[in-house]
């Protein structure tokens, strides 16, 4: 039988063990919570950017920056694949030090990158004649992705806190600086390009120095290097189809119906953007996260802590698409003013609000599925449901306008989501059956 003094050190372990549970929970709990503010900034700053821009700027001219914003997407969504996304993941499983040269390597390949896109945008400006919107295009972005470099290598070790300093100088420095361009009648396209870098610039100094990059010394450059590639080049094609399939929509609209069908495309989309910040906070939560969780205990565990962050989130954006989808009118009313033309189209709001819900689950279901690095899942999902809206969307853009897109989208969002769902649930039977 045990003695006292053994069942006293059992009682002992236990009551330490369950202590050290709730601390985790507890700092997983604040590190939520400074996810969020984190994203909040991030969004809030494009949000009154996009609104502010929306206000101010013809249609035509807002139908060009969303256009042109959309090649920046997309090509920072291929700088995501290939950078961002293996640094968060191998990140998360590293050393401070180790941390420092994986980003520092990144910084390499973002710089490489972002002169080669950057380069492309020029000249594809030159042929339209607009070279200094092309220069300030591409100093944008190049600034942005170097930022977002650094601040995905804070997030690596979930330091939301600190990259929430650089991201408020970065994205709510954009807004003012944006704020302060429209007070004073000095607001074009390409000024606004120009306070995103200037305001990215900053940013990227601070969270170079929070992160302790002090030279950019490269170690294990050949290894790192294939390995970023075997990780990311299922994500490199994953990210050029979403951001494809979200692109595709406002640029069919331009060349169907010209630019200020674009513009009002994205004037509709800028309402959704309050949800941005629980939406991506919660990406950039599950992604670490469950990826640290699917390397120690497997799939049941990076599971739970996808769905219960997700889960979460979606509570608190219930209230939001209910909001929008009840009274689309008034919301479009308080975002652009009672005498807006935008307030027309309440019934493309109402579908796209839909959308966004059920493109939600998807995105939960997705970033989980490349926590398990099993991205070449979401590729495929992505490209059938691509190809699925993209069939259906130009018969309907043709017919019904925005309208039409919206559906479309809507339906794309549907099969993805139910895609996923499928793919999880074969991927859980088959590493069940290898036990």
């Amino acid at each position: 039988m045990a003695t006292e003094e053994q069942v006293v050190r059992r009682l002992d372990a236990v009551v330490s063990h369950d202590s050290a549970i709730r601390n985790a929970a507890r700092s997983d709990d604040w590190r939520a919570v400074w996810a969020f503010a984190d994203q909040a900034v991030v969004s809030l700053g494009n949000f009154a950017t996009n609104i502010v821009l929306a206000r101010k700027l013809v249609p035509h001219e807002f139908g060009s920056y969303a256009i042109l914003m959309g090649v920046v997407v997309f090509m920072s969504g291929v700088h995501g694949a290939l950078v961002t996304y293996p640094l968060s993941v191998r990140g998360a499983a590293t050393s401070t030090h180790g941390l420092r040269s994986l980003t520092t390597l990144s910084l390499w390949l973002t710089t490489v990158a972002g002169l080669v896109f950057g380069a492309a945008l020029v000249v594809t400006c030159l042929v339209l004649g607009k070279f200094v919107l092309g220069l300030c295009g591409a100093a944008a972005m190049i600034l942005f992705i170097i930022q977002e470099t650094l601040r995905r290598a804070l997030m690596a070790h979930m330091r939301f806190r600190d990259s929430l300093i650089g991201d408020s100088l970065s994205y709510l420095g954009q807004a003012v600086v944006v704020i302060t361009l429209a007070l004073n009648s000095r607001l074009s396209v390409e000024s606004a390009f120009l306070a995103m870098a200037v305001t990215s610039l900053v940013a990227a100094g601070l969270q170079m120095a929070q992160l302790g990059i002090w030279r950019l010394h490269v170690e294990r450059t050949s290894e790192v290097l294939l390995d970023f590639w075997s990780l990311g080049r299922w994500a490199l094609l994953n990210n050029a189809a979403a951001t494809f399939s979200v692109q595709f929509f406002p640029w069919i609209l331009a060349l169907i119906l010209g630019t200020a069908a674009a513009g009002t495309f994205q004037a509709l989309s800028n309402v959704l953007g309050v949800t941005n910040p629980i939406v991506l906070s919660t990406v950039n939560l599950i992604l670490p996260a469950s990826a640290r969780a699917w390397r120690a205990s497997g799939l049941q565990a990076a599971s739970r802590v996808a769905f219960r962050y997700g889960g979460f989130a979606g509570l608190i954006l219930c209230p939001c698409f209910a909001i929008a989808l009840l009274l689309p009118g008034r919301v479009l009313a308080i975002f652009y003013g009672h005498d807006s033309s935008y307030l027309v189209y309440v019934t493309p709001l109402r579908v796209l609000v839909i959308a966004t819900a059920v493109n939600y689950i998807a995105v939960v279901l997705s970033t989980l599925v490349n926590a398990i690095e099993q991205t070449r899942v979401t590729f495929v999902v992505l490209v059938v449901s691509g190809i699925s809206s993209f069939v259906v969307g130009l018969p309907l853009i043709a017919w019904k306008g925005l309208a039409g897109a919206a559906i479309a989208i809507m339906i794309g969002a549907v099969i993805r989501a139910g895609m996923l769902s499928i793919e999880i649930g074969r991927f859980e039977f088959n590493v069940a059956g290898n036990r």
